[in-house]
Order: C-alpha cells, then structure tokens, then sequence
C-alpha cells in the first residue's frame, strides 16, 4: 500500500476507547504536539503523525493547511479520524493502518515525523528499528517531534536518537496537563546537513 492509500477498516478490529485522561491518547495539544503543528504547518511537504490515534496533532494542522500521512494500529481510530475530518480537509489527509516497528514505506521524503507518546510501548530493539527508519523517511532535511512517557527518560531518548543520526536540537520533560502524574520526555531533532 502506498503512503498516499487510505486505509479501510475492518470490523474485526476492536476499537480503542476515545480520547481522555487514563487511556493515553490526548484530549488536546501537548507541548510537543503543538511545536509539530506550528513548525510544520510551513513545511512545504507531506507530514508523518505515527500513532496518531483520533488525530488531534493531525486535525490541528489539517485546519492549517498541513498535508498529512497518519498512521495508528487501530482501525476504529483512523475510521474516527477520518469522520471528524472536515470535507475540505479530505484531500490533504490519507491515513494507513499500521505501527511500529513493522510499518514502512517504499520511497517517502516526510519533512516531518511527529510520534507522540509511542516509543515507551515498544522495547529496545523495536525502538532503535523505528529510528533507524524515522532517519530514512526524513532524510536528508526532515524534523523529528517524538515524546515518550516513563520508563523512558529524557536522557535515554535523546542517546537513542542521536544515535540513529539525528541532531538533537532540543528536550524537556513535563507533566502531561491531562494526566498531572504522566511524565512525559520530548525531543525534536532533525537530521545533519
């Protein structure tokens, strides 16, 4: 499937409960998120949003004229996505059914890749695997927005990070305003010039 097919989903996949507090997926805009938005509503290219879920990062910059490519392992979410998406907004979104790390695509240049809240579901291997592709699917001037919640710490993400090639250029970690007791670590790079 290319990265411009939309998904259709089958209804022998379960549903993932909406979004909100308790279920890990955002009811708004974090502080990663909303940098994601802003810097690649400019971006001139296609977008990533890699575990999307319903698609809040994704409808925000929809609404600025983003083109994007979201991906979720859940058909339920994407089928909720693509139902609150407004009409006008159709053509610059396709959504795939898909997750780490297994998801590819053949011959993508995405000027960004927006993971939020992805990365501590998924062990060592898996996570260095889903970098390594992240680097080729930006390379060689794409930006990378990845937040992950405990046990994965700030230190360790970026260490990751870097060592899949990328540049960090900024981390933080903060309380997810949803959920006051997640901790939340974000890291935005890109890769070298």
């Amino acid at each position: 499937m290319s990265h411009f097919a939309t998904a259709v989903p089958h209804p022998a996949w379960m549903p993932r409960s909406g979004s909100g507090p308790g279920n890990g997926m955002s009811p708004t805009l974090d502080v990663l998120s909303l940098k994601f938005v802003i810097w690649a509503q400019d971006a001139g290219g296609a977008v990533l949003d890699i575990g999307c879920g319903d698609g809040v990062a994704t409808l925000a910059l929809l609404a600025r004229g983003g083109r994007v490519v979201a991906v979720d392992p859940s058909a339920a979410a994407l089928h909720r996505l693509v139902e609150r998406t407004p009409s006008e907004q159709c053509h610059r979104l396709r959504v795939r059914l898909g997750q780490l790390p297994t998801v590819d695509f053949k011959a993508p240049s995405f000027a960004a890749i927006h993971a939020a809240r992805v990365l501590h579901l998924l062990d060592t291997g898996a996570i260095e695997q889903s970098l390594r592709k992240f680097y080729r699917w930006l390379y060689p001037e794409g930006r990378l927005f990845i937040s992950a919640l405990r046990p994965l710490d700030e230190m360790t993400l970026s260490r990751q990070i870097s060592a899949a090639g990328f540049v960090v250029e900024e981390s933080s970690s903060y309380l997810l305003p949803w959920e006051g007791s997640a901790e939340c670590c974000s890291v935005i790079a890109h890769c070298p010039s």
